[in-house]
């Protein structure tokens, strides 16, 4: 839709890279993970394409609770929706 920008980041942990890439967060789920969210945010926001102060979050399963605790950790999203979370 017009006005409208979707960024999915393939956060680390992400199937599809190699073991390595999916075990980065091996016991340290929701920080390094976090900080690749907020990359992608921050670049979309440098690049114009996302006005930081109309951003959304949102994900599904594993993505959902990334989505919680993203919203626990900033104050940056003005909504936010999760699934299977």
């Amino acid at each position: 839709a017009n006005g409208y920008a979707v960024v999915l980041v393939n956060p680390r942990g992400s199937s599809g890279y190699g073991q390595a890439f999916s075990q980065a967060i091996f016991a340290d789920w929701g920080n390094r993970d976090y900080e690749d969210v907020m990359a992608g945010v921050d670049h979309a926001i440098e690049l114009g394409v996302a006005d930081p102060d109309r951003l959304g979050v949102g994900g599904w399963s594993y993505g959902g609770i990334l989505t919680n605790y993203v919203i626990t950790k900033t104050d940056r999203f003005k909504g936010a929706i999760t699934g299977a979370s």
